[in-house]
């Protein structure tokens, strides 16, 4: 037996020692498990091989990888391996060797209907294998023919005549095979678009179903986009470490097409169907995401997709026309859900113009406008927003000239119920200044009338305070201007449990009387010690202000203030 059988034979004992220890490790046979939807074909479709050097030199260290699990074996050498005794005599025996133990394991649930098998060895052996390392594509035509007959029954019965939201794995599993190149040749765009939007347009039963299918979906084809279609024309960078990330390919938006030429008439769709997953993520994923969204469009548009650079200018079109277009005498309103920006021109200065306006806006969020968005405002008056230090952006002018008119409330509160999302954010606003959307039409309506305060109170209770601060200054501003009365106490002490700690908003001349001092201590002593500390700190600024205030008061505030003090300095 020669050098060359050993190593292959030493790589096949490592793959079935590997494939062994993971199905002992599987929740129940491999059959159970795949039955639990009728989409799906087998569980793995990728293997990992990588050989390296180990420090002895007649010494290789083998390691197969298959989903999160690997397995090393170390193989003594006579000596060291050329690059020419790899290229020619090993990998072709152990391409031979894998497509026979994989002839052997054919029909097996464990395995899906094409095996992708990867290999990766040192810089020294010579250049790696095109493209990324794939030793060999192992198919079972039958299986593969077998599976895209269920998926057309399937979209037939569940999709296009279905009544019924379509299961999680179902819908994973469906979207993995419509962009697997192993099982069609040829992407089919349309009918992908047709397939989300009819999956869409069904799990709309309730607001979780939808959010949970969107996540699946756009997984699935984030996935396709990132390692089967981008990696085509974009170069690619490995991962720098991470044995789990062994497959993963990213693409590196900084070298742009690597190869215009090679790009063929049948990709025209691949393209197409980019463009529409940056849709998708513009429209339903949090704004942290746009970059990505951003980035697939101009990516489709550097490979000819005019479109993709369309969409850029005008918008995905998923929005009825009727609600991203308000032309009038007083205004004229343009909403771009790719841009996530709302064009408002003022043409009169009057409360019709800024009622229709805010209209606008509540009724193209309702029909999924992104709420992480800004708005570009042309108008000729420049109102002060009734709280300071929110910094400076089109998006609070407008709303600051929007509170100049009382009798805009009822459309300020519809807007901050639409608009309110937790972990989005006005985009032209950041760092200190970072607001969830429906956070200055909120502030206009607390400050206007104590009716709007279980409004307030439902704002601070999805506000993600980690990352955002302007609620602070609202705070100072409502106890500055109403002060503490007995409808707003609870809300504003649960409001100042959920600022900086260490900001000082110092109104201890809210509470030199009697009745907000009585108010505070009511809602303090349900507060545990952090609470508190943080409440005096946002109050008097430091425990030895409060100290300070305490020895120089009268009875009963001095009783009431040195109460507070005990609850500081014990809880």
């Amino acid at each position: 037996m020669n050098e060359s059988t050993v190593f292959v034979s030493s790589v096949l004992d490592a793959l079935k020692q590997l494939v062994e220890h993971k199905r002992a490790s599987l929740n129940g046979t491999a059959e159970s498990i795949v039955a639990r939807s009728a989409l799906q074909d087998g569980m793995f479709d990728e293997l990992g091989i990588s050989v390296e050097n180990t420090v002895d030199a007649q010494k290789m260290r083998i390691t197969a990888q298959l989903s999160t699990q690997e397995h090393s074996v170390v193989v003594s050498l006579a000596e060291r391996w050329t690059s020419e005794q790899l290229q020619q005599h090993f990998i072709p025996a152990l391409r031979e060797q894998i497509t026979a133990w994989l002839d052997t394991q054919k029909g097996d649930a464990f395995w899906a209907h094409t095996v992708v098998v990867q290999l990766l060895y040192p810089a020294q052996f010579g250049p790696k294998l095109e493209p990324h390392g794939i030793l060999l594509v192992y198919r079972d035509e039958a299986r593969a023919a077998a599976l895209r007959q269920r998926i057309a029954n399937y979209m037939d019965s569940a999709l296009w005549q279905g009544k019924h939201p379509p299961k999680d794995l179902d819908v994973m599993f469906l979207l993995q095979h419509l962009v697997c190149p192993q099982l069609y040749t040829h992407i089919d765009a349309a009918q992908i678009e047709r397939a989300c939007k009819a999956i869409l347009e069904l799990s709309k039963v309730s607001p979780k179903r939808l959010v949970q299918v969107r996540n699946s979906m756009l997984h699935t084809l984030k996935r396709w986009a990132n390692k089967v279609f981008l990696p085509r024309y974009f170069e690619t960078v490995e991962p720098l470490y991470g044995s789990a990330m062994f497959f993963s390919i990213v693409p590196d938006h900084d070298i742009g097409v690597r190869n215009r030429t090679a790009f063929v008439q049948e990709d025209q769709a691949s393209v197409e169907l980019l463009a529409f997953i940056a849709v998708l993520i513009l429209q339903f994923e949090p704004s942290y995401s746009r970059d990505t969204g951003i980035a697939y469009l101009n990516q489709a548009g550097e490979l000819g997709y005019q479109r993709a650079y369309d969409l850029l200018k005008t918008g995905s079109g998923l929005i009825d026309p009727a609600y991203t277009r308000l032309t009038t005498d007083e205004v004229e309103c343009l909403a771009n859900d790719v841009q996530a920006q709302v064009h408002i021109k003022i043409r009169q200065e009057t409360a019709s113009a800024y009622a229709a306006a805010l209209r606008f806006l509540s009724n193209v969020l309702e029909q999924g406008f992104p709420h992480s968005y800004q708005i570009r405002l042309s108008s000729k008056a420049k109102a002060v927003f009734p709280v300071p230090k929110l910094g400076k952006g089109k998006t609070l002018q407008f709303f600051a000239n929007a509170a100049q008119y009382a009798e805009l409330h009822a459309e300020l509160e519809r807007y901050a119920e639409v608009a309110m999302q937790e972990y989005e954010w006005y985009s032209d606003q950041e760092n200190e200044y970072c607001a969830m959307p429906g956070s200055y039409a909120v502030f206009i309506l607390a400050l206007a009338n104590e009716r709007y305060l279980p409004l307030l109170q439902r704002y601070l209770q999805q506000v993600d305070d980690e990352h955002q601060m302007v609620h602070q200054q609202f705070l100072k501003t409502l106890l500055e201007t109403q002060g503490m009365t007995t409808a707003n106490s609870a809300i504003v002490v649960d409001g100042i449990g959920r600022v900086n700690g260490d900001f000082k908003a110092k109104v201890a001349s809210v509470f030199e009387g009697e009745q907000a001092l009585q108010l505070l201590l009511e809602q303090s002593r349900k507060l545990d010690r952090y609470a508190v500390q943080t409440l005096v700190y946002f109050i008097w600024g430091s425990e030895a202000a409060l100290r300070k205030v305490h020895k120089q008061a009268v009875e009963p505030q001095k009783a009431l203030l040195g109460e507070l003090l005990t609850q500081h300095a014990q809880r």
